[in-house]
């Protein structure tokens, strides 16, 4: 997903720095809550003028309410210098990477230790401390609940089985 540049540009230039591109995430966020008429989940701290302006960016673009984990990611990372990127370690994670890895990770578990009882899953903790986007987060999520529904081996991709949501 690409942002056109005069709007990544107007976003950044309404809201420089880290924390400019923070607030301009939570306000994408807000935005995406908006328009699912979900409440707004965190505080952002700008004038509101200037939220203003950055809503409105968002809301001239084509699609937001169906924006997830991939777009937000999308966002950040373009938002992000490349040196910034590069000194902070900051890299966005695709959701095609990240589930064969996520699906690797977990195997053990999914493939052997569910074979008994596939309630098991609900004793299982999963740890991204760099979680960024929550992309291994929300896959890992997708993997557990396949296998609580579905048994070792089901489907990830089956939504008519699984909902899910991410925060």
């Amino acid at each position: 997903m690409n942002i056109p540049s005069a709007t990544l540009e107007a976003l950044a230039a309404e809201a420089p720095g880290d924390d400019g591109h923070r607030q301009i995430l939570r306000l994408a966020v807000h935005t995406v809550a908006a328009a699912r008429r979900l409440t707004e989940p965190w505080p952002v701290d700008l004038p509101d003028d200037t939220a203003h302006q950055i809503r409105k960016l968002f809301q001239d673009l084509d699609g937001i309410s169906t924006w997830g984990a991939e777009e937000l990611g999308s966002l950040r990372e373009q938002l992000l210098a490349s040196d910034t990127r590069s000194a902070s370690g900051t890299w966005y994670t695709p959701p095609q990477i990240a589930d064969p890895l996520t699906r690797a990770a977990l195997s053990t578990i999914t493939d052997l230790d569910l074979d008994d009882d596939p309630a098991d899953v609900l004793g299982v903790s999963v740890l991204d401390p760099a979680c960024g986007a929550g992309v291994f987060l929300i896959a890992a999520a997708r993997i557990l609940a396949c296998a609580y529904v579905g048994g070792p081996g089901a489907d990830v991709r089956s939504r008519s089985k699984v909902r899910y949501g991410a925060a």
